[in-house]
């Protein structure tokens, strides 16, 4: 089975960072091979509407501009 491409982009950006924050939600995330840094304290939107989703979304694009 042959990798997506975006996936494959996906991995090569996440072996360049120097620190990793998870969105705090409990949920890990198998790509990231090592422990976070940080987290975001963001609730999880998994299995809610697309307003969840929205929210966690905007949560986390305020949270990385004021890092």
């Amino acid at each position: 089975m042959s990798i997506p491409a975006a996936l494959k982009v996906f991995i090569e950006l996440v072996s360049l960072c120097d620190i990793y924050i998870s969105m705090g939600c409990n949920v890990g995330c198998p790509m990231i091979s090592r422990g976070f840094d940080d987290n975001f304290n963001i609730e999880d939107p998994s299995g809610k509407d697309d307003e969840a989703f929205i929210k966690a979304i905007e949560e986390i694009k305020e949270k990385i501009m004021n890092i």
